[in-house]
């Protein structure tokens, strides 16, 4: 029985609103052995710790633990209890553990609550030690494993004010971290955020915070929480941007770095915990929306123990999944769900109401819920304003607002220029999402309208975030998006276009499925004449060099438009590839990855007087219908490459 890996997981997570450790636990030969199939194992294990005897097993019965064993239960499920009753009778009374099979046939993943982080590991590993020695029927010191044991406990045990410190922050829901190793420590979050030391503490702590935190205050700053497979940072720098117009200074974290007050502090993928924490730690930051992605919540949890505003995009068809042991779109969703699992008790989630995965998360909220949707008359939307919820969905081309039977019209799709005139219809559920979200924060509609009116999908405000540009007469769309759902999603936005030449510059990360690779190559081979593969170094993720193009070949090969597939190395060079032999009247699409090196080139290409500028979806339609009747070359110039 060895430990794949042990991991703090240091916010709300998968298994609980608290930190855990995660121990991916591999059997080994025991695989096959449960306990009622080892000769004595019980008796053993309950001589050395009785008091086992009254753990609850799964089922809540106590004593039902002893029974589950002689039934016949797995190592991994027997050290969780085992783990979990050391720490107990090391002195820090826990109770919550939960053990899950996972794909590998033989690991487990054990999750354990702890007071104390290095006595939570420590029991662990003597666990393990013990479990083995009852099983190989050898000796074991239980005595001398407990007395190490409370040393630890003893050595890490916080100094009794921080400890009362800890308490009274709790029972007042104040946020409260270490600043580093110091004796330093921030109660509450953001511009609300106070500092004390425990060297000038004195007793008692319950009246030191009714000074810091007059009148019930909290510490703690608005915060909307955005989540889902597609969608995610356009949606955060929109509710970002409705935000700031409010006047407040607004941190903000998503997939192209950490934000404060407009201003990129920090470059990077910066959706995770660490993150989050960086805003809610800056002192300038009066509202914090932070994007939040899957492997930041796996690895770690969450950077915050509450949020106001929850926000899912969308599940759809997944993404990522094989990884970290999310196999179904059902685990996908249960990790998404965790920012839905910590919303306020007066906060909301703003969940889409016609995906089926992200609209059953409703249930488990512990605040309100506003669904959004295209379609108003979605039935999830309908049934929910019949019992007086909120909602928001458009109508005759608006977007309204709508709590029960009374509803706001808020603004004309033609007046936010995000969705192209309502022709884009992801960029329309993002800003229906992005609006419910303000709403439900408080923000006044004339502000949100103000926001709506004022965020422009360029190259700036939502870089890679279908950017539109007319590049020597061909258009150019630009999009982050690299899975099946977002490239679905695309091809049939582009449906509207009339362009009749049509080219892909397309790529995805190593660490996706083969299956889903292979899907992307097929539905970029029946929509595209040209498509054009590249692979991106720090993007191979574990793959041969030249794999996830065979992948998208093998997904190409015999569909029904593609005629030319060519492969091009690294993703800037794929860019200026296609733009050089970029064709009037041609639709070109090309998938970023590496953001700002892409955005940066460009702003050279809009800044050098060549035949580039940005335009809208509305434009694209209008510039290429004349080159279509008027120039029969153009025409011909551009049906060729489909021959």
């Amino acid at each position: 029985m060895e430990f794949r890996k042990v991991r703090l997981l240091g916010g709300p997570n998968i298994w609980a609103n608290y930190p855990v450790l995660e121990a991916w636990v591999d059997l080994g030969t025991l695989k096959d052995s449960p306990s009622d199939e080892l000769p004595g194992f019980t008796d053993r294990l309950m001589a050395w710790l009785p008091s086992l005897i009254e753990h609850r097993c799964s089922v809540g019965k106590r004593g039902g633990f002893l029974e589950r064993l002689r039934r016949g239960t797995w190592q991994a499920h027997i050290l969780e209890h085992v783990a979990l009753e050391l720490q107990s009778l090391a002195g820090t009374p826990v109770g919550f553990g939960r053990t899950r099979e996972t794909h590998e046939d033989g690991v487990y993943k054990v999750a354990l609550e702890f007071e104390c982080e290095e006595l939570g590991r420590a029991s662990l590993e003597v666990g393990r030690d013990l479990c083995l020695a009852a099983v190989h029927d050898r000796s074991f010191d239980v005595e001398g494993a407990l007395a190490q044991l409370r040393e630890v406990a003893q050595r890490h045990r916080p100094h009794p004010t921080e400890t009362a410190l800890r308490q009274a922050a709790r029972q007042r829901h104040i946020p409260i971290a270490r600043l580093d190793d110091s004796d330093r420590f921030v109660l509450g979050h953001g511009i609300r955020q106070r500092q004390v030391s425990l060297a000038n503490l004195v007793p008692p702590v319950e009246g030191l915070l009714d000074r810091l935190f007059p009148a019930g205050q909290k510490g703690r700053i608005p915060i909307a929480a955005v989540t889902g497979v597609n969608g995610k940072t356009t949606t955060t720098r929109l509710i970002a941007h409705i935000l700031a117009c409010t006047q407040r200074c607004v941190g903000m974290t998503c997939t192209e770095g950490i934000y404060i007050d407009g201003q990129r502090v920090e470059a990077g993928d910066c959706s995770g915990p660490l993150s989050a924490r960086v805003v809610l730690g800056d002192p300038r930051v009066e509202a914090a929306v932070l994007e939040t992605a899957r492997g930041g919540i796996l690895r770690a949890g969450l950077g915050f123990d509450r949020c106001d505003v929850a926000v899912v995009t969308n599940i759809a068809e997944g993404d990522h999944l094989g990884i970290g042991d999310i196999e179904t779109l059902e685990q996908l969703a249960r990790v998404k769900r965790a920012i839905v699992d910590v919303v306020a008790p007066e906060g909301n989630a703003v969940l889409k109401a016609d995906d089926p995965l992200v609209a059953d998360m409703a249930t488990y909220c512990p605040g309100s819920v506003v669904f959004f949707a295209r379609d108003g008359h979605h039935p999830v939307v309908v049934e929910h304003r019949l019992r007086g919820g909120r909602a928001a969905f458009v109508r005759d081309r608006r977007i309204i607002l709508a709590e029960g039977a009374q509803e706001i019209p808020l603004v004309s799709l033609e007046n936010v220029p995000l969705t192209h005139g309502g022709l884009v219809g992801f960029q329309v559920e993002n800003a229906l999402a992005a609006a419910a979200a303000a709403w439900v924060l408080g923000v006044p509609c004339e502000v949100i309208l103000t926001g709506l009116e004022t965020f422009v999908a360029d190259l700036d405000l939502a870089p890679a975030r279908f950017n539109v540009l007319e590049f020597n007469d061909a258009t150019v769309i630009m999009d982050y998006g690299h899975n099946t759902s977002s490239l679905a999603s695309l091809i049939e936005t582009f449906e509207a276009l009339p362009h009749k030449f049509r080219s892909a510059v397309y790529s995805a990360a190593g660490d996706r499925r083969d299956i889903d690779l292979i899907r992307q190559g097929e539905l970029l081979g029946d929509a595209f004449d040209r498509v054009i593969l590249y692979e991106e170094e720090n993007c191979i993720r574990g793959r041969a060099p030249g794999e996830i193009n065979s992948l998208f070949r093998k997904g190409l090969t015999g569909r029904c438009r593609v005629k030319h597939i060519e492969e091009v190395d690294g993703a800037i060079q794929a860019l200026e590839y296609a733009l050089e032999r970029a064709r009037p009247g041609e639709l070109l699409l090309i998938q970023v990855d590496l953001v700002d090196e892409t955005m940066a080139l460009m702003h050279r290409y809009l800044e050098s007087g060549s035949s580039c500028r940005q335009i809208d979806f509305r434009e694209a339609l209008s510039l290429a219908r004349p080159r279509r009747r008027h120039s029969s070359v153009a025409g011909r110039s551009a049906g060729e490459g489909g021959s």
